[in-house]
């Protein structure tokens, strides 16, 4: 089976692969029109939603983060942008529930435990943030 999706020429190719509904449903977050983050099904490759992030934002990187309490299923959808903003996402209606500005942009996203985000940035910055409040526990 062949599926194709043709993405507007004005954007750039940032696509970030995230298990959701604990790995029942796989999302394709992509950059799309208008600096919209775009919500991809993994297989049809039909749009679920599109996230509006911030004004002048592009998604350059994204992770889903859980812990053991949460039995697999996610609590949040972090995204790095490229002006430096982290934001979190609520992981079923994508609303933002969190935004963190960091120094640049932000490239990729690592979960280091159940309750921290290691954040590696332009020139080489990295910075460790705590997942339930978005302090920043070492920059």
């Amino acid at each position: 089976m062949k599926f194709v999706y043709q993405m507007p020429q004005h954007v750039s190719l940032v696509i970030t692969k995230l298990n959701v509904q604990n790995g029942k449903q796989q999302l394709l977050f992509v950059d799309g029109p208008d600096h919209n983050i775009e919500v991809l099904d993994l297989y049809s490759l039909k749009k679920q939603s599109s996230i509006q992030p911030l004004k002048n934002e592009q998604i350059r990187c994204a992770i889903s983060v859980g812990d053991k309490q949460s039995d697999g299923f996610e609590k949040h959808i972090f995204v790095g942008c490229t002006n430096g903003h982290l934001l979190r996402l609520d992981p079923v209606n994508y609303f933002t529930t969190l935004s963190v500005k960091l120094k640049k942009h932000i490239f990729c996203l690592l979960q280091i435990d159940e309750n921290t985000i290691l954040c590696g940035q332009l020139g080489g910055f990295l910075d460790l943030v705590r997942i339930s409040d978005g302090k920043i526990l070492f920059s």
